[in-house]
């Protein structure tokens, strides 16, 4: 007698699939029950994490769009010479770094006309990957960026020329030093609000040797000075992180050299501490939710499951294996779990919306109050997908138990 192989094709497999599928609209009170537990994690959830997203990301994006918050100052002078600057150049929470000298041989006067003039400017050495210039090219031999005050103040704009004057007294007559510099592009207000001129760490150097007597040309006109000597030692530097994370670092490296700092390390330690805080909050009720939105589809599929006890026995009878019955539980539960995620985002995008136009009113133009990123999304959609495997393998074991003798019992 031939073996009758009671082993479903894949035909039937996508035939069981396909009565799952219909079961769920059949019983629409229970899907929607099921789904409605769903949306009700899906969407406060999502909502509060763009909302915890979407303000620690703003405070964290106006922190560091000023470069000021990057700084790491110096405070007192010392003897920074070649190696060191090296050494600095070389790690890793270093963005940028140049040498700078006494704060007193940082400052000089921009002069146009008798009516056109800013005294006493700043005076900081700069070049290309300057945080202050925004990725654009720094100053090079004889040209200048100017701030958007000592521009404002000069009348000037890029391509244009100024002086920049300086002084110093030798035998007892004051002498003056003109630097005739080319204007190679303004900074943003928002980035440098106080008047200044970035030039090269060349010419600050060079001035600093003016100023301290060194052997120098007549005064008029500036020149290279042949005789000056390559600087060995500075007294400070003009250091900034590489990101805001990174200023930590670099005040611990500093203050290891026993190197006194001034920076905005409490502003991002606060803002790192609400992150923190906020993470924790979201952290405690996403998984208090995810667990009681898997307790709820748990006792909806074990109730479901115990009701069709005659439906799954007689599938059971008709051939489908145990394991057939998980895959028409687990069928269930991805379908139900797919259509409240789809419905959750639905009303998160409706909620966010409200946010950002009720309460972005307060905020600049261009500023955002809720805010997910795709990754953000690919990420629920893993984690739902995950809660539902989780539920359809404890109700598939539950109708694994399903004895295929229950369908020929009496009701």
């Amino acid at each position: 007698m031939a073996s009758v192989n009671t082993k479903p094709r894949g035909a039937s497999r996508a035939l069981l699939w396909r009565l799952a599928c219909l079961d769920v609209w059949r019983d629409k009170k229970i899907s929607i029950c099921m789904i409605a537990a769903v949306v009700s994690i899906v969407a406060p959830l999502m909502l509060l994490f763009g909302l915890k997203h979407g303000v620690v990301s703003q405070m964290r994006s106006e922190l560091a769009s000023q470069p000021d918050n990057l700084e790491v100052r110096m405070i007192a002078s010392h003897a920074l010479d070649r190696a060191w600057f090296d050494d600095a150049r070389q790690q890793p929470f270093i963005g940028f770094v140049a040498p700078l000298t006494r704060s007193l041989n940082t400052i000089g006067d921009l002069r146009v006309s008798s009516r056109a003039f800013v005294a006493n400017a700043e005076l900081l050495p700069s070049f290309t990957g300057d945080p202050l210039l925004k990725g654009q090219a720094g100053p090079a031999g004889q040209s200048a960026w100017l701030s958007a005050t000592a521009a404002q103040r000069l009348s000037l704009t890029t391509g244009e020329t100024f002086g920049l004057m300086i002084t110093r007294k030798r035998d007892g007559q004051i002498e003056r030093l003109r630097v005739p510099l080319v204007v190679a592009g303004v900074l943003e207000a928002a980035v440098f609000a106080r008047p200044a001129a970035l030039i090269t760490p060349v010419l600050l150097t060079a001035l600093e040797d003016f100023r301290d007597d060194k052997p120098w040309p007549l005064a008029g006109e500036f020149e290279p000075n042949p005789q000056a000597q390559e600087r060995q030692r500075y007294p400070r530097a003009r250091l900034y992180a590489r990101t805001m994370d990174d200023v930590p670092a670099l005040s611990q490296w500093l203050s290891d050299q026993d190197i006194q700092t001034v920076s905005r390390l409490a502003q991002i330690e606060s803002v790192q501490a609400i992150d923190r805080l906020l993470q924790l909050l979201f952290g405690v009720i996403a998984w208090l939710g995810i667990l009681g939105c898997a307790a709820s589809l748990i006792g909806a599929f074990a109730a479901n499951i115990d009701r069709k006890r005659k439906d799954l026995a007689l599938l059971r009878l008709i051939g489908y294996d145990r394991k057939s019955l998980l895959g028409y539980v687990m069928v269930q539960a991805l379908v139900l779990t797919a259509v409240g995620f789809v419905i959750g985002v639905g009303f998160y995008w409706v909620g966010s919306e409200l946010f950002n136009v009720v309460l972005g009113q307060a905020l600049p133009t261009g500023q955002y109050v809720s805010v997910l990123t795709p990754l953000h999304i690919a990420s629920a959609v893993v984690i739902a997908l995950g809660v539902a495997v989780v539920v359809s393998l404890i109700g598939g074991y539950m109708a694994m138990q399903v004895q295929p003798s229950e369908s020929l019992r009496d009701a």
